[in-house]
């Protein structure tokens, strides 16, 4: 009887033992690359908040950049986070059961796609190819601990002259990412559900939490936000940027008549 409890005893030290050795493989595997997409991953961003300058946009800001993305009707973009070339499928991400309903516009820039998804993540594929070349996260730390339970990326990227790619989801975070390679350069803390406006110096986003804001490109400072009624994609006329029915002045974020 003691031999025999003895070797129970055995048994489940090593069942303990290769249980504990699977879990640091799997953390030492999920710290490098994506369990499920092949490709650089690039982890959870800390977004620290939104520094808010209060001060007005700089002129020089407010010029056109060049846009190298753009959306091709050949490819779409299912619920599933599938991409699809017509009937043939480019590309396959993990499928969710929390995202939100609304079309999904992959971009296309020279021999890549390049598509937000409803995990949270933005993804660059080869179009020849197939493969994922990166994966980024654009959403904070707290939207996978009870901050958030949609991280869905429903706004359309914007490609800056094949350089920068700018996003932002439901996961509560605004980001600008390097083309080449999806690391971080800056996160803003806003949540964004609506397409947005990339000018040369200024990103303008309507926030999820009711705020229109006026981001410094280069760094991720708001040069200024103002309360909006309601969420709808902002359009920009000169100086002015209406949000709905509401217009603003695009320098300085005052309300105009």
């Amino acid at each position: 009887m003691l031999k025999l409890k003895r070797y129970f005893t055995d048994i489940k030290k090593a069942s303990m033992l290769y249980a504990l050795c699977s879990m640091l493989l799997l953390l030492a595997a999920c710290s490098k690359t994506d369990p499920v997409l092949p490709g650089t991953r690039h982890p959870i961003f800390h977004a620290g908040g939104i520094n808010l300058l209060d001060r007005a946009v700089p002129d020089s800001a407010l010029a056109d950049i060049r846009e190298t993305g753009i959306y091709d009707n050949t490819y779409r973009q299912d619920s599933n986070n599938v991409v699809w070339r017509d009937t043939e499928r480019v590309f396959s991400g993990l499928p969710t059961s929390a995202r939100v309903a609304g079309e999904r516009r992959p971009m296309v820039a020279g021999d890549h796609i390049i598509a937000g998804l409803s995990t949270g993540e933005v993804v660059k594929v080869n179009r020849n190819t197939k493969e994922p070349e990166w994966v980024a996260d654009v959403f904070r730390t707290s939207a996978m601990t009870g901050g958030s339970s949609i991280l869905d990326i429903v706004a359309p990227v914007v490609i800056e002259n094949d350089r920068f790619i700018y996003a932002g989801g439901l996961g509560n975070a605004f980001c600008k990412l390097d083309f080449n390679t999806g690391a971080r350069i800056w996160c803003a803390d806003i949540g964004v559900g609506k397409p947005f406006i990339v000018r040369a110096g200024v990103s303008y986003v309507v926030g999820t939490n009711g705020f229109l804001y006026a981001i410094d490109t280069r760094l991720g400072d708001a040069f200024w936000r103002a309360e909006i009624r309601r969420q709808a994609e902002p359009k920009i006329s000169g100086n002015v940027i209406a949000v709905g029915r509401e217009k603003f002045d695009a320098r300085t974020g005052d309300k105009l008549k």
